[in-house]
């Protein structure tokens, strides 16, 4: 059987506290010169907090100076970035996480194009573009925060890409499949929409995502040994169909009968099934008990004479 293991460059994983603060400063540069350009310098250093002038090599521009001079403590925004970017990387919400991301969603969308005599440029400023850092950190934490604190939202497929830190075109490509891994979406005129038991559901195989408590609670909803099933094989496999796991100690057809939902309970080898079901979830690096609890409820649910 030939393995095919699909690794995608990390969008989320090479960004650091020093790059989010550097493009935040650059942003701030540049809405220093729109608000020349708005209400005249006077106003414009008031709110950079530094005179241009104080540079002797300046070139007339703010967003021409170091992003170093922009003290960033100085500006609301910079706090929203520090929570969201902790809420991105360690899963550590903060009490107002709710306006945060709706802040930085906002403040991101709002960003300017150019600076003052940029304009002629026709080439956007980096952080205009979906992979901007500020944008990647917003639009990260918003997708995290629906997943986590929200109830019966919809996903997009740039959100479902940022949680699984992967490629847009990687999940796109999963909502076309035809097989058992196809990820489940409705599709409209312009936008695509993946509902969040879905994306749960998916999520739960995609090596660059970071389980959290809901997602890990996924198996507790699991009611049947074929959702059971499905939830194994999305453990397993990437979203390119790549292995992602290798169950040593497992055939291929006897993992096939386990994601196929293919075990029903029986007294006289109980034993062996709940041993082989804790070795798949070691394998699965899962709760053991809890995977093992499963396996026996959905099988159960699966032998005639317990119905």
């Amino acid at each position: 059987m030939e393995i095919k293991v699909e690794l995608h460059h990390s969008r989320l994983g090479g960004i650091t506290r020093d790059k989010l603060h550097t493009e935040l400063a650059e942003i701030l540069l540049v809405e220093a010169d729109q608000i020349t350009i708005t209400a005249g310098l006077p106003v414009a250093e008031a709110f950079i907090g530094f005179r241009l002038e104080d540079n002797p090599d300046h070139l007339g521009e703010f967003m021409q100076e170091p992003a170093s001079r922009v003290h960033l403590h100085r500006f609301e925004i910079f706090r929203d970035f520090e929570k969201a970017y902790e809420f991105v990387k360690h899963l550590s919400p903060s009490d107002d996480m709710r306006d945060v991301v709706f802040r930085l969603k906002s403040f991101c969308f709002h960003a300017p194009r150019s600076g003052k005599h940029s304009a002629i440029c026709d080439t956007p400023l980096p952080f205009m573009t979906p992979e901007g850092v500020c944008r990647l950190i917003a639009d990260a934490a918003y997708a995290r925060f629906k997943l986590e604190l929200m109830e019966g939202e919809v996903f997009s497929i740039r959100e479902i890409a940022l949680l699984a830190d992967v490629p847009d075109d990687v999940v796109r490509a999963c909502t076309q499949r035809v097989d058992a891994d196809r990820l489940q979406a409705t599709k409209y005129a312009k936008s695509t929409e993946i509902g969040a038991d879905d994306a749960r559901l998916w999520l739960t195989g995609q090596a660059g995502f970071t389980p959290s408590y809901s997602v890990r609670n996924v198996l507790d909803s699991v009611m049947t040994a074929e959702e059971l099933g499905t939830f194994i094989r999305n453990r397993r496999l990437r979203s390119e169909g790549g292995i992602v796991k290798l169950v040593v100690g497992f055939t291929a057809d006897e993992l096939d009968r386990w994601e196929g939902g293919d075990i029903i309970w029986d007294p006289r080898r109980a034993d062996d099934l709940v041993d082989r079901a804790a070795d798949l979830a070691r394998h699965l690096d899962l709760d053991v008990p809890r995977f093992v609890g499963k396996v026996i409820e959905a099988s159960t649910e699966r032998c005639p004479a317990t119905r």
